[in-house]
């Protein structure tokens, strides 16, 4: 949010509109030559940027004083208090000059969070706030303040002035002075010798005239560019080949290391199962053979009872126990 604030006062010819999340900041000095829209959304439980100011050294004055500074600066009329659910309240400064209005969300016990991402964040970070469509609000902000028509033309200027690619773009108040070209180079002197048969080309003197040539040097140029950007094609097609070969093969031996992990399960349930039997076998082994024994004991003992006494001459049967 502070390099938004920061790039609005620096390029305000550059961006049309702002919406910084739980982090609005005014710049002091304020080097902006129009009128900036601004939207922004904040929770009073931010633990990381307190809503009423303090905390770190960057961050001392409140959210309230940042958005008064970008009201007062486009010349804001009217402010608009209205409450958009139980726990979102919108101030809105309106009637600004070129429609550059300031829009403040400000969410009841919401934390440094971004409001309707729909997961959880660090508990550092403060509470989530899900019931509040931030990224449609912004949508639509950004679609209703557009750049103005009469600042288009510096904006063309801008992007038109050599070195106009963002991540090398100088952070200053107005457009860079224009570049004046080059001289041109002086005529060579000596004409280009014939192409040398051995080297098949035009020699040292045929390469010094194609560096002192401006408009052979140009298509040089263009085929440098052309032949590094089919050299980073290349290579991303073979980065991408290789990965999905290194994938295919990754897949491969995990499918292989299951097989082998579900034969080994297969053998151990089959080991355990005979372990099983044998076990079982032999405790029933065992128990029959303690029934046959104990049988035979019955059996033996109660034959003694009924044995034929021999004695005095005669036979004695004894009675039944």
């Amino acid at each position: 949010g502070r390099f938004c604030a920061q790039l609005a006062s620096q390029v305000p010819n550059l961006f049309a509109a702002i919406a910084p999340m739980a982090s609005i900041r005014y710049p002091r000095p304020n080097n902006a030559t129009r009128p900036i829209p601004v939207m922004a959304m904040h929770g009073t439980a931010d633990p990381i940027n307190p809503y009423n100011g303090g905390g770190e050294s960057y961050w001392q004055t409140g959210v309230l004083d940042a958005f008064q500074g970008w009201a007062s600066f486009n010349r804001c009329r009217r402010n608009i208090t209205s409450r958009i659910d139980n726990r979102t309240t919108l101030l809105h400064a309106t009637q600004c000059a070129d429609n550059a209005d300031v829009m403040l969300y400000t969410v009841q016990g919401m934390g440094h969070v971004w409001p309707g991402y729909g997961m959880g964040f660090s508990k550092k970070v403060g509470p989530t706030y899900n019931a509040l469509d931030c990224d449609g609000i912004m949508l639509r902000f950004f679609a209703q303040h557009r750049m103005p028509t009469k600042y288009a033309v510096s904006t063309a200027k801008l992007l038109a002035q050599p070195g106009h690619d963002l991540t090398a773009l100088t952070l200053v108040a107005s457009p860079p002075p224009p570049i004046s070209p080059p001289p041109p180079s002086p005529a060579p002197s000596l004409a280009p010798l014939p192409p040398s048969p051995a080297s098949g080309g035009h020699g040292h003197h045929g390469g010094r005239w194609r560096r002192r040539n401006p408009q052979r040097r140009g298509f040089q140029a263009a085929a440098t560019r052309h032949t590094a950007q089919e050299v980073r094609w290349r290579s991303w097609r073979v980065s991408s080949e290789a990965t999905a070969k290194w994938l295919a093969q990754a897949r491969q031996a995990q499918l292989r290391r299951m097989a082998v992990a579900l034969g080994a399960c297969a053998a151990l349930i089959g080991v355990t199962a005979s372990v099983g039997m044998w076990v079982l076998r032999s405790r029933r082994a065992s128990s029959v053979r303690q029934l046959s024994a104990q049988t035979n004991a019955a059996a033996a003992s109660s034959s003694s009872h009924h044995v034929a006494v021999v004695a005095s001459g005669h036979c004695r049967v004894p009675p039944m126990l």
